[in-house]
Order: structure tokens, then sequence, then C-alpha cells
């Protein structure tokens, strides 16, 4: 019986043959990373969207049952949100509204509210893990009758800083890196960011009115994800870096607010 010579492969053939298997290897993890990446990043952005939709739902709802009346008290005051971290950007919005009582089928109690960013431990404990946050505080019917018509109340900044307008029960949304506020006027006229805006009169003593009512206002929340908060926290105490990694990974969403026009 006739034998045929057997043949195996080359050294030159596995060589190629893995080579090409490395390639065919490294596209394919090329592709499936990018394919978490662009998931990953879709999911940040849906987590984010649902966060700020939350938060833009309840400012709506206040904004549009606020009080103002001309009878000598501020009943509206927005300023630049004060700055205790690298970049803190936002406005401090303090204000009267008649919020609704689930209990209550109709009507509701009027109360101040407060919403402002800052950089601090969301439950209040320690002072070694802030984080970004957007805080909503309000002040129960009661207690804004008994406190906020004090005579010896001359505006809302000045209620508000004998309180704690970012107390852990008022943590509404973390990770929230911008807080801009800008006010349409009935002229067409816009506010910058940052403007301060007070409505009713500073004290009974005025008797100056401060200027005309906003008939909307247009708000933006940043915030980022949990991923990429981890990241900026780590960042050294420079503003360029920190608005540069916030320009990239921040995630932006807007609206605009009918303003009530409540005014006796």
């Amino acid at each position: 019986m006739k034998k045929y010579p057997t043949r195996g492969f080359t050294l030159i053939e596995i060589l190629v043959a893995a080579a090409m298997m490395a390639i065919l290897v490294s596209l394919l993890l090329g592709f499936a990373s990018q394919a978490l990446t662009t998931w990953s990043r879709s999911s940040a952005k849906l987590e984010a969207r649902s966060k700020i939709r939350f938060a833009l739902e309840l400012l709506d709802q206040d904004l549009e049952s606020i009080v103002v009346f001309n009878d000598g008290r501020e009943w509206f005051r927005s300023v630049p949100s004060p700055s205790k971290g690298r970049a803190e950007v936002g406005d401090w919005l303090m204000f009267y509204s008649v919020l609704s009582d689930p209990n209550t089928p109709v009507g509701g109690d009027l109360c101040v509210v407060s919403y402002r960013l800052a950089l601090q431990d969301p439950l209040g404990i320690s002072s070694n893990r802030p984080m970004y946050g957007l805080y909503r505080t309000v002040i129960p019917a009661g207690e804004t009758f008994d406190k906020t018509f004090d005579a010896e109340i001359s505006s809302l900044e000045s209620f508000w800083e004998a309180k704690n307008p970012i107390g852990p029960e008022g943590f509404l949304v973390g990770h929230v890196v911008d807080f801009r506020v800008i006010y349409q006027y009935p002229d067409g006229a816009r506010s910058e960011a940052g403007t301060t805006v007070s409505l009713g009169r500073l004290s009974p003593s005025l008797s100056v009115d401060v200027g005309p009512q906003p008939i909307s206002v247009d708000v933006s929340i940043t915030v980022i994800s949990d991923k990429d908060a981890e990241r900026l926290y780590s960042l050294p105490s420079d503003k360029t870096a920190f608005d540069n990694f916030i320009r990239r990974h921040g995630y932006t969403v807007s609206q605009r607010i009918p303003f009530a026009r409540y005014r006796l």
C-alpha cells in the first residue's frame, strides 16, 4: 500500500494565521468597546434627563403659583448663588408660592420656597464627601406666616440667611453643576444669567417699585453622570479645567416656564 507523505503547517503560516486572528480579535474588541461606550453615554443621558425633568416639573409648579403683591414686602428674589466650590454657577431663587396640599382637593397654602445650587454632603454628615446638588427647601405655611411676615424681615435673602436653604431635607437632584435662570419681559427684553431680580418692595420703608414683572423664565439645568462626577471631584482646583470638563461631559436641559402674574 502506497503511503503519501504528510505535510504540516510551516512556522510562517502559523505566524500569519496568528497575526490575522489577532487583528480580527482587536477589531471585534474595538467594536464592542465602542458599542459599550455609546450605550454608557446614552444611559447616562437618559438618567440625567430623568433627574432634570423631575426638578423642572417641581420648579414649573412652584413658579406658576407664585404670589407677588405691591404691599411693601419683597415677594420674589433671585441672586447669584453664593459660591463655596471651585465654580458653582447658578441663581438662587427665593419666592412665595401657593403649594397644593394633596389632602385638599382645591387651593393650597402660601409657603416660602428656595432653589439653590450648593457643594456639600447631601446627608449633612461629613464635609469630606461633598457633592454638587440642587436644593429645594420649603418653609411650611404656619412658619411662613409666623416668621416671614415679621416686620423685621426686610428681604427674602435676609430671611434665608438666618435659616438653612441647603439642608439635607431639601436635597433635590445630585451632580447638578449649573443652574441658570433668564427672565423674559413684556417688552421683549431678556436678563443675563446671574442678574439680581426683586419683585415687590424691599421693605415697607421704601416707596419705589423695583420694576416690571417678567412674563416667563428660561431655566437651564446641567448635570453630570455618577461616573463623570467621580472624575470631576478629583480634578485639581482649576476653574479652566473644571469648565472644560463640564462642557465636555455635562448634559443640559432647558425649559421656558410661564411666570404667574399674581399681583394686588
